[in-house]
């Protein structure tokens, strides 16, 4: 899981940054404070994917990390692109897979515009159920098709579902068959992504593979 994540960290999306750095660049001209914010905001981004060196993160930092990816795509989108948190307060200092919602959230915004979608709006969403804490990542765009959806995870080449595949196979390796990732999704209609995870902290195993992994990886060095 740890290579997985770098995977993830060395494919940062340069269309995303092209794209902010345009649109900073013209927002400063005309509000300097507020382009000096989203340079702040964006600065953030690109340090917490970069220097993401824990395999484990809390739910509390992937969700400030999506909130600064999401205020910036606004600012470029406007009225077309919204957004709403339904987070249960009492889980934002349980242990996630790092860079687990920033990367769905992307893959909605990047792909849930069409000619007949002009807004979107996304909804991120945490509660808990049982033993399970359950992460929603809902979108009302354009769609994947069935077809579409049976293939998306298949080929490591997709560039398109780089992102998600990356995140479900985290999940999966670090959690087994304790863990859920599904999407379900209606043309026209939108896309929902939901993660289960098992509640109450890490298991022991967990943290043993990932500190061998990490051994492992720093003998190499």
């Amino acid at each position: 899981t740890l290579f997985q994540l770098k995977a993830l960290q060395s494919r940062i999306n340069p269309h995303f940054l092209f794209n902010s750095l345009n649109t900073i660049s013209y927002i400063t001209r005309t509000d300097p404070e507020k382009g000096g914010e989203l340079v702040k905001k964006l600065s953030f981004i690109l340090r917490k994917t970069i220097e993401a060196e824990e395999t484990l993160s809390t739910l509390d930092e992937e969700i400030s990390l999506v909130k600064a990816y999401l205020e910036i795509e606004k600012e470029r989108f406007k009225e077309h692109l919204n957004y709403e948190f339904n987070i249960d307060s009492s889980l934002y200092d349980i242990k996630i897979p790092a860079l687990i919602l920033q990367p769905i959230v992307e893959n909605a915004v990047k792909h849930g515009f069409s000619l007949t979608k002009r807004n979107v709006t996304i909804k991120i969403i945490a509660y808990g159920r049982g033993n399970y804490v359950y992460l929603v990542v809902e979108d009302n765009g354009k769609g994947i098709s069935e077809e579409t959806l049976k293939t998306i995870f298949n080929s490591s080449e997709n560039k398109k579902s780089f992102g998600l595949k990356n995140v479900r196979d985290r999940v999966l390796n670090l959690f087994g068959s304790n863990a859920m990732f599904k999407i379900k999704s209606k043309i026209n209609e939108g896309t929902k992504v939901i993660i289960g995870i098992p509640k109450g902290g890490t298991p022991n195993w967990i943290l043993e593979r990932l500190s061998s992994m990490t051994k492992n990886l720093q003998g190499k060095s």
